[in-house]
């Protein structure tokens, strides 16, 4: 009853929450979305408390109401896919779509939510490393023209070799800025940064333009060579562009057909004893809310009432300093009294001990007495039955 009492309060404050950050929204629409967190803290691997501690999050960035309701199921699924809680993957998410200006909706989540969990799930490197990459980079890689795709391919290669998280986005941020510079020139070739539309080419295909222009060169030339291009903090980034830049290119490419993956690999994951089992704990709790939301109002009521008259009492014990001291008084005496209670109990323990013991010697000493007795009356005995069987076999 306890739990799900905690349960039922920590759904109350997230949809308060929500509330205040959703203003404008009306009884029915909290009820609505109160009502989602249920259905979905019921059925999935996510209890209510994490299904609306989610939806704070979408509040937060300022998602509506429907648009709760519609990004919630993949948000879900995104969280199951990567492994990490429901709440931070909602931000992760929310906050790549922003750095890209994508639309806050379904398909721009689902999109997004896709390519972060495909490109986590087929490189050395977790979901929040790239998260946090993007979070240098992704602003800066959208306002140079580059996808969100193409983005996260060339952070996920580098995740292979460490190099992952804000490295990761600051060594991307380099590339862009050296690159935006203009005149790269490799072995005499102009490499083309700057697309028809004044936007920067994709870094795939400048990767490859930059590879072909090194044909023949040493590899030490090579590397000196994208030194003289990237800088320090960005040639490493570029070596692993321009060497793997098939890789990248087959990576970026295949993220632009995987619709829907985050929830075919959360299918997965959930459809062992695993995911049985956790739809089993929040199936629970959801039972346990709904028994707490009938008896949550009588124990606001009745704390309500014992608030208000402690609120009325605390001043008047102020205003009477002997009622302090009397207060005082008769605690202190019914410490002293209960100290010696607990004294006497203990000594009458002790007491108790120690008689049951003498008790036990007593006994003991008894039993060796009566066998004493019972050894002499045998070895007397003996004779006497032998007299007297000698006797009768004389008669």
């Amino acid at each position: 009853l306890f739990k799900a009492s905690k349960s039922a309060v920590e759904l109350d404050n997230n949809m308060r929450e929500v509330q205040a950050r959703m203003s404008g929204i009306s009884p029915a629409g909290l009820k609505e979305l109160s009502d989602e967190a249920k259905r979905l803290g019921g059925s999935t691997r996510y209890t209510i408390g994490q299904v609306s501690a989610m939806m704070t999050e979408f509040a937060k960035a300022g998602v509506s109401k429907d648009g709760i309701m519609s990004m919630s199921g993949a948000m879900l699924s995104f969280a199951t896919a990567t492994g990490i809680a429901v709440d931070e993957a909602t931000k992760l998410a929310l906050r790549t779509a922003d750095q890209f200006g994508m639309p806050q909706d379904a398909e721009s989540i689902i999109a997004v939510t896709d390519a972060l969990a495909f490109a986590a799930n087929n490189a050395q490197v977790t979901v929040t490393e790239l998260g946090e990459g993007m979070q240098y980079a992704g602003s800066l890689a959208k306002n140079y023209g580059q996808t969100i795709e193409d983005t996260l391919a060339t952070m996920a290669l580098m995740g292979n070799v460490g190099i992952t998280g804000s490295m990761a986005g600051t060594t991307m941020n380099r590339m862009f800025q050296k690159l935006s510079e203009g005149g790269v020139v490799v072995n005499g070739v102009a490499i083309e940064v700057e697309a028809l539309d004044g936007s920067m080419r994709s870094i795939p295909n400048i990767f490859r333009d930059i590879g072909r222009a090194m044909e023949g060169m040493g590899d030490l030339e090579k590397v000196q060579t994208m030194n003289d291009i990237f800088g320090r903090l960005g040639v490493k980034g570029a070596v692993i562009g321009v060497t793997q830049v098939d890789a990248l290119t087959t990576l970026g490419d295949k993220m632009q057909k995987i619709k829907g993956y985050s929830a075919s690999v959360a299918e997965i994951i959930d459809s062992g004893i695993g995911g049985t089992l956790w739809r089993v704990v929040s199936a629970v709790d959801a039972f346990g809310v709904a028994l707490a939301e009938e008896i949550l109002p009588i124990v606001n009521s009745v704390a309500k009432v014992f608030n208000s008259m402690v609120t009325y009492i605390t001043p008047l014990i102020s205003n009477f300093e002997w009622l302090g001291i009397t207060i005082l008084s008769v605690f202190t005496g019914l410490s002293v009294g209960a100290v010696a209670l607990l004294a006497f109990a203990a000594v009458s323990t002790v007491l108790a001990a120690a008689f049951a013991g003498m008790a036990g010697i007593v006994s003991a000493i008894g039993t060796a007495i009566s066998g004493i007795v019972a050894f002499g009356s045998a070895l007397v005995g003996l004779p006497i039955l032998a007299v007297l069987g000698i006797v009768a076999a004389i008669v």
